[in-house]
């Protein structure tokens, strides 16, 4: 996964930590590096009860929320440039060139959208299935 960071783009591999920064940004971290550094904090997989006591589970389950999905908009984003760039390609042109552009600027596009759709599955609540 990539992601944006106040240095460039980083890219974020299975087993990562996605910590965030001081101004609110996002950056991936390597599990050794992660364990040197910080005191994980266990995180069950479930909701909030919403009985009005905010538990500290609850707390850690919105921060997760939010910051995947503000991964899934970045990549929501990150589609429709892609889609809209698409429209200087043309995808049956002679110009081989021309219609590689435009296949890459579709795959990228599938990719952002197989990752927002990937993102907002582990963004959702837990299901009785969940529990079996």
């Amino acid at each position: 996964m990539l992601i944006h960071t106040l240095e460039g783009v980083m890219c974020a591999q299975p087993g990562d930590w996605i910590i965030r920064g001081v101004k609110g940004e996002l950056y991936p971290c390597k599990p050794d590096i992660f364990a040197a550094t910080y005191e994980p904090v266990p995180v069950t997989r479930s909701p909030p009860d919403h009985t009005g006591s905010r538990s500290y589970d609850a707390h850690l389950w919105d921060i997760r929320m939010n910051a995947l999905e503000e991964a899934a908009m970045w990549h929501d984003k990150g589609a429709e440039k892609n889609a809209a760039s698409r429209n200087d390609f043309n995808r049956y042109a002679e110009d081989v060139e021309d219609r590689q552009a435009w296949r890459a600027l579709k795959d990228s596009e599938d990719r952002h959208r197989s990752y927002a759709a990937a993102i907002r599955a582990l963004n959702s609540p837990p299901t009785s299935e969940d529990a079996k």
